[in-house]
């Protein structure tokens, strides 16, 4: 939060954050004349849309006091997208003007009386939050004259020629702004005011007050190998870092595969010219990676080719400018390559290391901590342009030990012969270079099956899609980069996005027995640090022979074969994740775990590190099956849906099972003799069957009893929790049918085998999600545990499956608390068709609201069992008046019934968002013999179940829309 001057005078506090869509009605309001005459008319929702940064300045109320959108081109035309750096560069004298350290002005609007203080704020929290960005431009057709508040932040371009379009430029530079910090060495002197920086960050003021007087030590030993360095500002010292050159690589290479950068020593032929990173800021403490014993392993050079950062920490104000003593060391070691830094588990990243390349232990190797490495190389841009045919030879020499490199070098050849693959879809190639080596390579396949993407998962969370044209979505066919250049990741793709005049790339990853249609992607984390992943969508199972022409189009009703997806967008290129280095380790792959998985992997504003499973089987999506035997399911996840998230990319397998836990040094012992730590643990094994003969019970497995036994876990015949999933161990939660309540709650009746699965692990998930998600706002203290109350869960309970006899079985309820002495109930008013002897049995279940409350189905024919869940919970009138017909014996067979078109739109996965609709216009509203009495009720209903129909008419085209009938 800061404050800003009016004019006037007056005082507003605000912050600048990224704008939303919601944002947009506010924004339009504060277009002025003064604003057209500058940036010409603009759609608001397209700038938001389509732009790399929008920002919004608001105060304590959310009131909107200005706004600002940038793109990495000028606007209105005034050159063509891809060739904006040499016509700057040939028109105007903008020569440190690159694609790299600018962005362009396309809107700026605020209240006129806090215009000037609105711009100055934008303009530093831009340059605050953008490392990289050196100049923010503003060109354009439409630009007379500036307005007084841009004209104090903007300053002409001088123009070198006087032929050329008709337009003005102008230029805001960092150092107005945000300047880049200079480091000095390290006095003994700034000791109190480097102390006085641990005190504003009390996480680490413990560790200065253990060693009093370690500062003043670094600070007085530094000698050729041992430095020490400060950052001021306005006379105030605002970071410290010490680094040294003695480093034992050999211990190094012992803890860290360390091969793509020769073991950190020089190499022995033909130095490698192998990149880092830039780097971010913030403040944290990182250890000495020379404190591990183990015996060091390998033959490398013994000249070390690598500083390491001992120390480090920034004022959180300053924080992004750290990358400014990157430079500063190597220039003090300019014969060495190569910066490491340790950083120790499970802390938070700081924005420092998002430059360099993360390095876990190996395999074998338990440490807590990891090690992050950058080349000085990486401090260099790197230049983003089309592929030529001169690359070629670079680009073998860059993939040809790749797995899938040869796909890629055929998409290549193809791209310089007819720019086209077998299929027809035209491809785009780009290469990124370092001087004349080229060390990246991305190719784009024209994204022709956007109808079916559309239809399958929910891009609409991240873009509108309307604002897009077809020709601008593209599909990543192929992406390298080598691994000490992958901080410039964004880059390449923001970059590719402009040259391509694309705005969104989608990135599919198939299942392993789908593998030949994977492309060659290296590495993966580089793709998925940038892009967000997409949720699939609940689909409709149609008949589609009988509705013909009224079906959706093949298209979308096409049999792909299932992949997970992930997108980026322009306005996703400048927005970075935050990465959560906390060790979480889910053992058993249960509906539990693998719902508590997928909730983690969708935040798509944080990238987990330390994802692990353990797991007997591996994940249950491994391999392609139908679900076969007569065993029942809980239809919570088919191979297909497991096929469409992302946790095979996003999660490490263990395969074995838990045989000991070992709370002190909190890691997990499985089968084999691996040892998995883990900062957060989560027990959700699961039930097994006992007996291969007996299968009408399911209890805890003995191993997972044993070890939770033997860790001294409360265990009462179930793995004992309390209302938040904690057992007696603050680090390890507990979660599904392995879990009981602590009987002070007295809720013996209540369990979470009472429920659906995959409700409870997304409740955990947001349990643990207020721990690991640092840009959640933490009270100072823990908030008090509810009155002894167990929380409940409303979705339904589902279970299924085949059964002997060639039947077909489906059963869903309310969940229901545990009674094993209560005489079962009959039920008068159930609508039944069919008799289970026939293999047509079809039941359902109305409570006294004549809402759904079960559902059973045995059927000897297979039937569209994924559809029925949809009708839980739905009042009788929105099912056809279900309840009265069945009276007037109009139903004779429910699955008849349930396959009507009509019922298609409460199959539909946005129908629940109608129906919410629908209950705030008739919240407040008569009614009168189930009737709304006025009629604008009727008219408010009649248009939002139009605007229903017609949004989502992509899947629902049997119904009319207006006009057509």
């Amino acid at each position: 939060m800061r404050t800003i001057t009016s004019a006037r005078g007056r005082q507003e506090t605000v912050t600048v954050r990224r704008s939303e869509s919601a944002d947009a009605q506010g924004i339009d309001g504060l277009i002025r004349a003064s604003a057209l005459a500058v940036f010409g008319r603009v759609n608001i929702i397209h700038l938001l849309e389509k732009a790399n940064l929008a920002v919004t300045l608001a105060n304590e109320k959310d009131d909107i006091l200005g706004h600002a959108s940038f793109f990495d081109h000028p606007m209105g035309g005034v050159v063509d997208q891809t060739q904006w750096e040499p016509f700057l560069q040939k028109h105007f004298s903008a020569e440190t003007c690159t694609p790299l350290n600018t962005l362009f002005l396309h809107i700026f609007v605020a209240k006129p009386d806090f215009a000037a203080a609105c711009v100055k704020e934008i303009m530093r929290a831009v340059f605050y939050a953008i490392a990289e960005l050196e100049n923010v431009c503003l060109v354009g057709p439409y630009v007379r004259r500036l307005e007084p508040a841009l004209g104090e932040v903007f300053k002409p371009l001088q123009r070198l020629t006087d032929a050329g379009p008709h337009c003005l430029a102008f230029i805001c530079h960092r150092e107005e702004h945000f300047p880049k910090l200079h480091p000095r060495p390290a006095r003994v002197q700034d000791h109190d005011n480097i102390v006085s920086i641990f005190a504003e960050q009390p996480e680490l003021l413990s560790s200065v007050m253990a060693r009093p007087f370690f500062l003043a030590e670094f600070i007085e030993g530094q000698n050729e190998k041992n430095h020490a360095a400060v950052f001021e500002s306005d006379g105030f010292i605002v970071g410290f870092i010490s680094f040294t050159s003695d480093v034992d690589v050999k211990l190094l290479n012992s803890n860290f595969e360390l091969s793509e950068f020769d073991g950190l020593s020089e190499p022995q032929q033909t130095r490698r010219v192998e990149p880092a990173a830039e780097s971010d800021s913030r403040e944290t403490q990182t250890s000495d990676p020379q404190q591990e014993e183990t015996q060091p392993t390998g033959h490398f050079s013994e000249n070390s080719n690598v500083v390491c950062i001992r120390y480090f920490i920034m004022d959180k104000n300053y924080e992004t400018r750290s990358v400014d003593f990157i430079p500063y060391i190597f220039n003090l070691f300019p014969d060495l390559d190569l910066c490491i830094i340790s950083a120790l588990l499970p802390s938070s990243e700081i924005p420092l290391l998002q430059s360099f390349v993360r390095l876990p232990p190996r395999a074998s190797i338990s440490l807590p901590r990891e090690l992050y490495v950058l080349h000085h190389d990486g401090l260099r841009s790197v230049e983003v342009r089309p592929a030529v045919a001169a690359d070629q030879p670079a680009v073998f020499d860059l993939v040809k030990d790749l797995r899938l490199g040869e796909s890629l070098l055929q998409d290549l050849d193809r791209f310089y012969e007819t720019r086209r693959d077998p299929d027809g879809a035209a491809l785009q190639a780009f290469v990124a270079r370092l001087q004349t080596q080229v060390v990246g390579v991305l190719i784009l396949r024209d994204e022709q099956d956007i109808e079916y993407i559309c239809a399958h998962y929910n891009i609409e969370n991240f873009i509108y899609f309307s604002h897009h044209r077809r020709e601008e979505h593209a599909q990543i066919r192929h992406f390298v980069l080598k691994r000490s250049f992958q901080h410039f990741s964004k880059y390449l793709f923001k970059e590719a996005l402009r040259l391509a005049r694309r705005s969104c790339l989608f990135h599919r990853i198939y299942p392993s027995y789908h593998s030949q249609e994977n492309s060659c992607v290296h590495h993966l984390d580089a793709v998925l640090g940038c892009a967000v992943p997409v949720r699939p969508r609940r689909q409709i199972i149609y008949p589609l022979e009988e509705l013909g022409i009224n079906g959706p189009s093949r298209q979308i009703t096409e049999d792909q074969a299932p992949f997970a997806l992930s997108l980026i967008s322009r306005k996703l290129t400048l927005e970075p994740k935050v990465p959560v280095r906390a060790r979480v380790v889910v053992v058993g792959a249960s509906d539990t775990g693998l719902s508590f998985l997928e909730a983690l992997c969708f935040c798509p504003h944080l990238s987990f590190n330390n994802l692990t499973l353990v797991s007997t089987h591996g994940f249950p999506g491994d391999y392609d099956h139908e679900d076969v035997g007569f065993l029942s399911t809980s239809h919570a996840y088919s191979s297909r849906d497991l096929a469409q998230l992302p946790l095979s990319s996003r999660v490490t397998e263990v395969t074995g099972k838990m045989v000991g836990i070992n709370r002190k040094s909190k890691h997990v012992l499985v089968s084999g003799g691996v040892q998995v730590p883990y900062d957060h643990l989560v027990l959700c094994t699961g039930l097994q069957y006992q007996v291969f003969i007996n299968l009408s019970n399911r209890g805890v497995d003995y191993d997972a009893f044993r070890s939770i036994n033997s860790s001294l876990l409360v265990f009462d015949g179930r793995l004992v929790i309390d209302a938040t999933f904690h057992t007696s161990d603050s680090a390890i939660y507990g979660a599904g049918p392995l879990t009981k309540f602590s009987r002070r709650y007295y809720a013996d009746e209540w369990s979470h085998a009472n429920f659906n699965s995959k409700d409870v692990g997304r409740d955990l998930a947001a349990t643990l999600l207020l721990l690991l998600d640092p840009t959640l706002e933490r009270s100072a203290e823990p908030p008090p545990e509810p009155d002894r109350l167990v929380p409940l869960y409303n979705q339904a309970k589902i279970q299924g499956g085949k059964l002997p006899g060639g039947f077909h079985f489906l059963h869903v309820t309310k969940p229901s608390a545990t009674d094993r002495t209560a005489a079962p109930v009959q039920h008068d008013g159930d609508i039944v068709t069919g008799r289970a002897e026939t293999g047509n049995y079809f039941c359902v279940r109305l409570d006294r609201y004549d809402l759904v409350e079960t559902l059973t189905c045995l059927s000897l024919k297979p039937r569209p069992f994924s559809n029925y869940p949809s009708l839980f919970g739905k009042h009788q009138q929105l099912l056809g008046q279900l309840s009265s017909l069945y009276r007037q014996g109009l139903i004779q067979d429910l699955y008849s019934f349930f396959r009507q078109s009509w019922c298609l739109a409460v199959y539909h996965d946005r129908f629940s968002d109608f129906e919410q609709e629908l209950q705030q216009i008739s919240s407040n509203a008569e009614t009168e013999d189930d009737r709304f009495k006025d009629a604008e009720t009727r008219a408010s209903v009649r248009s939002s179940g139009v605007r229903y129909l017609t949004y989502n008419r992509n899947l629902l085209p049997m119904f009319a829309g207006p006009g057509q009938v």
